[in-house]
């Protein structure tokens, strides 16, 4: 669903990221009300429109070009701060939609692209800390020694091995992968690697929270049956998306938690609400 004018509508199939594949799409999106016919029929219009000479632009730009504000606003806009957690002003098209490039038309290659079968969202059973788990175990298993929480302050090469600086002193290593955010990884590498900790240094990261809200049953009024909904601009709330994980990831709810009653993830983004503490972000 995409919330707009304090209304839940439904998003219409055939969206890919909130480009329409097709005129269906934008017929569903102009009957549940987030298209008027003129913004639907001007995002018709974008396989007549020539090739863009450079997408090295923020999606935003570049989807307002080709859609029209409107539809780029409500479809695009809301699809991608869903995804990325960051306005789509903010995001690069190139990054955004990396299948895209070199397709003259966004419509025709969303709508050639080969759909998946089966669910559209995908997670492990038991949450993403279980695939670091089975790593670390089939890493012991092989022989190797595997620590956590011990701290690396620097990062060197010499001699084709790496010299890792911790508490315990100086390691060495034959290889290192690193599986830490951007920031992080920049200054690990200004010895190693000087030109990777340059590119990573320009990668930014939006602070975000996460909060848990439960109802109790036949409380919020609205059946759940989708994966949650997304909050168009200019509604006035500090949430992007909210997802409802009793119809999306039901695994996700622990068995201590309260029994019963339909629980909210509501995703906050707007960097005025992130500086509220904790009681005054919940209201």
């Amino acid at each position: 669903y995409l919330l707009v004018d304090g209304r839940l509508r439904r998003l219409p199939r055939g969206l890919a990221l909130g480009v329409p594949t097709g005129p269906a799409a934008l017929l569903g999106a102009v009957t549940s009300g987030i298209l008027g016919p003129g913004a639907a029929l001007r995002a018709a219009l974008e396989p007549l429109l020539p090739r863009e000479r450079s997408r090295d632009r923020p999606a935003s730009e570049v989807a307002r070009r080709r859609l029209g504000r409107r539809a780029a606003d409500r479809l695009v806009g809301p699809l991608i701060e869903g995804v990325y957690g960051a306005p789509a002003g903010e995001v690069s098209f190139d990054a955004g939609f990396p299948s895209l490039r070199g397709h003259r038309s966004l419509v025709l290659a969303m709508a050639r692209r080969r759909r998946a079968d089966g669910p559209a969202f995908i997670s492990l059973r038991g949450g993403m800390g279980r695939l670091v788990g089975r790593l670390a175990d089939d890493l012991a298993a092989r022989g190797a020694s595997v620590r956590t929480g011990c701290r690396v302050a620097g990062l060197a090469a010499a001699e084709g091995r790496f010299a890792l600086l911790t508490p315990d002193g100086v390691e060495e290593a034959d290889a290192v992968l690193l599986a830490t955010p951007a920031p992080a990884a920049s200054r690990l590498l200004r010895q190693a690697s000087a030109g990777a900790a340059y590119a990573l240094g320009w990668i930014r990261f939006r602070p975000s929270a996460v909060v848990l809200m439960r109802y109790e049953d036949g409380t919020l009024g609205q059946p759940l049956d989708g994966s949650g909904f997304l909050v168009a601009p200019g509604e006035g709330l500090a949430m992007t998306a909210c997802t409802w994980l009793n119809a999306k990831w039901p695994h996700l709810i622990p068995e201590g938690w309260a029994a019963g009653g339909v629980w909210l993830r509501a995703l906050v983004t707007r960097f005025d609400a992130l500086g509220l503490p904790d009681p005054d972000l919940r209201h």
